[in-house]
């Protein structure tokens, strides 16, 4: 039998929209450390992330305070395969890993998030900055310090700074970090939860504004505080701080060799931050908590990344000298009396 071809014309379809490419953004966590702590909460808020926020579910406002949301960057989140112990020398090694091009992932991150844990605080805290030295005073867990030679055979004090800062515009960030936590799908289910008026209801037309009113009164009133986020200055003088300048300084290093080729690379260079996260292991309720503000943050972090951008190369803080002993007298938060 001979096949009979249609001669129906396919409906013209509309034009696809054209998307961003997502950023990646690749997460770290630590292991644990201390026999208080054998559950590090940096970890435990790694292995609950989300593998993709999609493109609408992040504001992408050009201040924040805009009120307009739409069409918005993707972020991809690539979790490190597995805790970081708290170990000088693993971090070490590790850092330049998680670099091109050394670092096996395509695409390349464009942004580095390291978590560690602060337990001596209760709240949340985005790190500017980070020494080179102070990392002899307090050992790993497997007893090891990190001496002045160690130092100086990875990051030559006549090559490296004293003091690395992020490329991000951490005055930015923060109030686009507060703006996403009262936004956060958490924030918004306990107030549903703790607000019965909240709660969609059938509603006669006449009832409507004052019924709106009323709830906004009561919102007011009844919605729970966001968690308490905040800029710090310093990671601190122990595995934290040792990751964040390692990395900074890595990226440092990438920088002046791209500078001296003077050659267009395709090598792309991310850009670092740190969190600091209080002990959160306590219960559920903390566990989601801290999930959203890391989200909050990774969010924060793309939005001021792709509407505000960061500074030209790594930031050198202020030339304070190792010697002076401002940087001995540190005391890493989570060893303070």
């Amino acid at each position: 039998m001979a096949r009979v071809w249609s001669t129906t014309q396919p409906a013209r379809q509309p034009p696809q929209e054209k998307t961003e490419e997502p950023v990646t953004v690749l997460v770290t966590g630590f292991g644990p450390f201390l026999d208080k702590f054998p559950l590090n909460t940096s970890w435990l808020l790694c292995t609950r992330l989300p593998a993709l926020i999609p493109s609408s579910s992040h504001p992408s406002h050009l201040s924040p305070s805009t009120p307009s949301s739409g069409p918005t960057t993707p972020i991809r989140i690539l979790i490190h395969p597995s805790p970081i112990r708290v170990s000088y020398p693993t971090v070490s090694h590790l850092s330049p890993t998680l670099l091109p091009p050394l670092n096996p992932i395509f695409p390349h991150p464009d942004i580095i998030l390291h978590i560690g844990l602060a337990a001596g605080r209760n709240f949340y805290t985005l790190e500017e900055g980070a020494h080179r030295e102070g990392y002899d005073r307090i050992p790993d867990v497997d007893g090891v310090r990190w001496s002045t030679s160690d130092i100086e055979r990875t990051f030559p004090r006549a090559e490296f700074p004293a003091r690395l800062t992020t490329r991000f515009h951490t005055s930015d960030i923060l109030p686009r970090w507060q703006k996403n936590l009262t936004e956060s799908t958490l924030r918004s289910a306990k107030f549903t939860e703790s607000n019965p008026s909240a709660r969609v209801r059938e509603t006669p037309e006449a009832e409507y504004d004052a019924l709106k009113q009323k709830q906004q009164q009561q919102q007011q009133q009844t919605q729970p505080p966001i968690p308490d986020v905040r800029l710090s200055p310093d990671a601190g003088n122990f595995l934290c701080g040792f990751i964040y300048y390692n990395t900074l300084a890595n990226c440092y290093s990438l920088q002046k060799l791209q500078e001296l080729d003077h050659t267009p690379t395709t090598v792309k260079m991310p850009t670092v931050a740190f969190l600091h996260v209080p002990d959160l292991t306590y219960s559920e309720e903390g566990l989601e908590e801290g999930k959203e503000v890391v989200v909050g943050l990774i969010k924060a972090l793309v939005e001021s990344l792709r509407t505000v951008g960061v500074k030209e190369g790594i930031e050198k803080g202020s030339e304070e000298r190792e010697e002076s002993g401002s940087v001995e007298r540190r005391v890493d938060v989570n060893f303070r009396a």
